[in-house]
């Protein structure tokens, strides 16, 4: 199956281009990408072997969240214009699906495959609709793509899945898969991970973690990412508040890492999202490592949470206390959740699933080549 993946960005920002690269590394896809411009995509492209296109977005790329109809307009013309680009590409390298993972693709996407008999869209949803007029865009998304993916149901604005919506949850390679962990012989250390955004929650972070300093607790804290280049300013308010609690002799930030190195010497991973979090790979990648998560139940957290069993899922700031009040007073605690946590990535949320997954949903659309219908009216109705 030979699939061209559409990323909105050619650099690795997020979670969403870390999926991005587990799909290019699904052994049963011959994938082909694309990119707005090159980057650093290009370089881990090449490495897989993976033949690597680059496409004018132009103004498409000014359109941000929230939606500002007048950017859209503007955007028109370099909409058609690329969407043209990705046609003939995914033609030129013998694709048959477009797989556009990014919300400033989507729309692209969809125009490339118009009244096209021989190409495909799948719509690979990681946001969550803030508002009405966004929950209108994912319905037309919806209406629109032959498949359109949901990493976990928030992401879908009604209380039914569309007939042609699937749910496939991230997951993670066995690289991330670690043995047991060694008592813990150090200061209790907690840890962040991923972007500096706000959505993450990080100024409320500030408050849990003056909270368990005020309660008697002692702990390091770990910001372990790096600015939202989008919004600079935002990390810089976190630092101010973090002064202004007399919290900076507990935080450390150690910036970007790779791989398991992420989590090494972290006791437990927070994440605070006080918006709806999709599906946040940090979780995932945490439990896999035998790390109890102590989460607020936004968004799609839940379901990869069971609470005081694989993981804590916390409301308030008294809340957030009292669990690491009972894993620093406890190690033997923090070890029976993380094996816990552990187990369950292993048996719901793994690569493999994610790839066995995809698979299946590829191979709805490739078994509908066949029909003599137009594109969009292939849907599974």
């Amino acid at each position: 199956m030979k699939v061209l993946f559409v990323s909105a960005v050619p650099d690795l920002r997020g979670g969403a281009e870390q999926v991005l690269l587990d799909l290019l590394a699904n052994p049963k896809v011959e994938p082909v990408l694309a990119l707005p411009g090159p980057g650093p995509l290009d370089t881990i492209a090449a490495r897989l072997n993976c033949p690597a296109i680059h496409f004018d977005a132009g103004s498409v790329l000014d359109v941000h969240r929230p939606l500002q109809w007048a950017a859209a307009v503007r955007a028109i013309p370099d909409m058609f214009r690329s969407a043209s680009q990705l046609r003939a590409a995914a033609r030129k390298h013998g694709c048959t699906i477009i797989h556009s993972n990014g919300l400033k693709v989507h729309i692209i996407s969809l125009v490339a495959t118009a009244f096209c008999r021989d190409l495909r869209t799948v719509v690979h949803l990681h946001d969550i609709s803030y508002s009405a007029g966004e929950r209108m865009m994912w319905r037309l998304l919806g209406r629109f793509a032959d498949r359109l993916v949901v990493v976990s149901k928030p992401c879908w604005p009604d209380s039914a899945l569309a007939p042609n919506v699937r749910i496939i949850p991230n997951g993670v390679g066995p690289q991330l898969m670690a043995p047991a962990r060694a008592a813990r012989t150090e200061i209790f250390r907690l840890g962040y991970v991923g972007r500096f955004h706000r959505h993450k929650g990080l100024l409320l972070l500030v408050d849990w973690l003056a909270a368990a300093r005020d309660a008697g607790l002692e702990f390091r804290f770990h910001f372990r990412g790096g600015v939202d280049p989008d919004n600079p300013q935002y990390w810089q308010s976190v630092e101010r508040k973090l002064a202004a609690a007399n919290l900076l002799d507990r935080i450390q930030v150690d910036g970007w890492r790779s791989g398991p190195a992420v989590y090494d010497g972290l006791d437990a991973v927070v994440v605070p999202s006080d918006c709806p979090d999709p599906m946040p790979k940090v979780v995932l990648e945490a439990g896999a490592q035998g790390l109890p998560v102590i989460a607020q139940p936004s968004g799609g957290i839940p379901s990869m949470i069971e609470d005081r069993r694989t993981g804590f899922l916390v409301s308030d700031t008294q809340a957030f206390v009292d669990v690491v009040t009972k894993l620093i007073r406890d190690p033997r605690l923090c070890a029976k959740i993380g094996t816990a946590a552990q187990r369950h990535i292993a048996s719901e949320f793994t690569l493999h699933r994610f790839h066995e997954r995809f698979d299946t949903l590829y191979a709805e659309l490739d078994v509908s080549c066949d029909s003599p219908v137009g594109a969009h009216d292939r849907k599974i109705i």
